[in-house]
């Protein structure tokens, strides 16, 4: 059994809360939401502590100015979830720590990894910025958008990568576009970019030979639950297509998916097991 399904769909709950709250500022402050929000991203976290920066979104949400009490009361909670995780983050951390990280890796030692990450920091961002370019790259995103694990990868998975790009493109009408500042759009695209470098240096920590100049470890479909408060928040410019006829746009989506999955499902899973 895996816990990524968990992590990514409770990041995509808390992400379209964040987007929901974040878009109008004069809205009062709602206490269900923000718990919802907050409890969704923290269970995401949980399993995978590296995320906890995602707790971070809902401090960029604009004051309210009607009501400032309730301000007072929505940042209380987020702090509440955040020290939560943060005290299951530190607990994990030195477990992992003390157990000498994982052996998989090779000749793993967290502590020298982290003291020659100290002691040359321009040579491990360099590596870092490296793996990033590939790891953020169109030919990585196959890996985690069409990935049947052991029974490997699909062959349509360009039609599920382009199928995403235009339907956050275009899937858009007066009530779901982002109308939120451009600070929430440039918190959320540093959101994905920071918990991406949190998950790679936690990868060249514990998994990583001491002193390698490549990251190991760092699977692709780790980045899937950043992506969802990416795409409600940047890459959401109001552009609808077919807006006065909706159904169509819908169906049309709905048919290339669906005739994509089922080929993938009997080309990957039923064939092969006949």
């Amino acid at each position: 059994y895996t816990y990524d399904y968990w992590v990514t769909g409770f990041a995509l709950l808390g992400s379209a809360y964040f987007a929901s709250i974040a878009e109008d500022s004069h809205k009062p402050y709602n206490i269900k939401d923000t718990v919802i929000m907050c409890a969704a991203l923290m269970l995401s976290v949980i399993p995978k502590p590296v995320f906890i920066i995602m707790l971070l979104l809902p401090l960029f949400v604009r004051k309210n100015v009607v009501d400032k009490r309730r301000r007072r009361k929505y940042l209380g909670i987020v702090a509440i979830f955040l020290a939560i995780t943060l005290v299951v983050l530190l607990s994990r951390s030195m477990f992992t720590f003390s157990s000498g990280g994982d052996t998989r890796g090779g000749d793993v030692d967290p502590t020298g990894q982290i003291t020659l990450i100290f002691e040359q920091p321009l040579r491990y961002t360099v590596i870092l910025l490296k793996f990033i370019a590939e790891y953020l790259s169109i030919g990585t995103m196959k890996h985690y958008i069409s990935n049947f694990a052991y029974l490997g990868l699909g062959s349509l998975s360009a039609v599920f990568i382009a199928m995403l790009m235009f339907t956050a493109l275009t899937d858009k009408c007066e009530f779901v576009r982002f109308k939120g500042s451009v600070l929430v759009r440039i918190a959320a695209a540093l959101v994905l970019f920071g918990g991406v470098c949190l998950a790679a240096t936690s990868m060249y920590v514990t998994f990583t030979p001491v002193g390698s100049d490549v990251i190991s470890g760092c699977q692709p479909r780790y980045v899937m639950p950043l992506l969802p408060a990416f795409l409600l928040t940047v890459a959401n410019p109001g552009l609808p297509l077919l807006k006065n006829k909706k159904w169509i746009y819908n169906l049309l989506c709905i048919i290339v998916l669906s005739l994509a999955l089922i080929y993938e499902i009997a080309t990957c899973i039923a064939i092969p097991m006949m």
